[in-house]
This record gives C-alpha cells, sequence and structure tokens, in this order.
C-alpha cells in the first residue's frame, strides 16, 4: 500500500497513475470529483467511475459520466502501416475514443460500441496482453501494459456489449 507525505503527493500520484481501491484490486483513476447524478444501467455489476481532481466542470462536461467508464494507454497496431503506437484511450458510455496525447481535446478515431461485433482474447499476433475489438469493416489490436489491465478494458467493453443488445432500439 503506497503512502504519501502530502496531499499534493497523494495528487500528483492521482493524475499519473491508477489506484488500486482496497483489498478488493479494483483499479481506479481519479480526475475529477464524483458527480451525485451519473447515468446508470439497468443491471448492476461491478465498475468504475473515473472522475477528475483539480480541473472544474465545465456546463458542457456536467452530466457526461457514466457506469464502467475507463481510460488509459494503450497500444494500437496501425491499420495500412502494421506498426503499433501508443495512445490514450476513453471508453464512455457506448463509445471508444482515442488520442494521440493524453491531452489531446479531439480524438483521432471514434468507435461507436453499437457497430462492434466482439472482444476476445487476441491469439493471432505474438503479442502480450493483447485482445481485439472486431468491426465490420476493421479489427482493432489493442495491447495493455499488464494482463490484468487487459482482462479489465475487456470486461467492461463486453460488459457494454451485452447491455447494448438487451437495449431495446
Amino acid at each position: 500500500m503506497a503512502s504519501f507525505a502530502t496531499i499534493h503527493d497523494f495528487i500528483r500520484h492521482c493524475e499519473n497513475q491508477p489506484l488500486i481501491a482496497g483489498e478488493s484490486g479494483v483499479i481506479t483513476l481519479l480526475k475529477c470529483a464524483y458527480p451525485r447524478n451519473v447515468e446508470e444501467p439497468r443491471m448492476y455489476e461491478t465498475v468504475r467511475i473515473h472522475t477528475e481532481i483539480g480541473r472544474p466542470q465545465s456546463p458542457s462536461t456536467q452530466g457526461s459520466f457514466s457506469l464502467a467508464s475507463k481510460e488509459g494507454y494503450l497500444t494500437k497496431q496501425g491499420y495500412h502501416v502494421k506498426n503499433w503506437k501508443t495512445r490514450w484511450f476513453v471508453l464512455l458510455k457506448n463509445e471508444l475514443k482515442y488520442f494521440r496525447e493524453r491531452s489531446d481535446k479531439e480524438p483521432i478515431k471514434v468507435l461507436d460500441l453499437g457497430d462492434c461485433e466482439g472482444c476476445t482474447v487476441n491469439t493471432e499476433l505474438n503479442k502480450e496482453n493483447c485482445f481485439k475489438l472486431v468491426f465490420r469493416s476493421r479489427t482493432f489490436y489493442l495491447c495493455s501494459a499488464t494482463d490484468r489491465d487487459a482482462k479489465e478494458w475487456m470486461r467492461l467493453i463486453r460488459w457494454k456489449l451485452e447491455n447494448l443488445k438487451k437495449t431495446p432500439s
């Protein structure tokens, strides 16, 4: 368990690294004050809320939080050139967005999970902690720094995909 000499040290840690919340192993990245009104799914499961410390909410971001959100760095294989690049990913509501840098305001791409056909462990490429998202037009290969983090990404994406199937059109 980590300890911090000052609140400033704790905040700096939270800005750059996930926290392991208690003995459960649930990873949460604190980013701002937890909103009182959050969108709740019809079915409950262990989920994460990511919030941001130190940045006031603007009217455009208020109410944009949802359960089972996640963000962090993943390594993504390119579509045309098959090299691997690290990108900042944000899973929020039914979208997975990725950015060149964490501080970027505009995403490179927004993936609508409503169009996703599946999220599975990658067995095709010789990469550790890798999973794939299958869409009709493209398969995205994503790798995490740890097996635990890759499983967490997959669990949350699969949960969202399952709930999308249950939601009437």
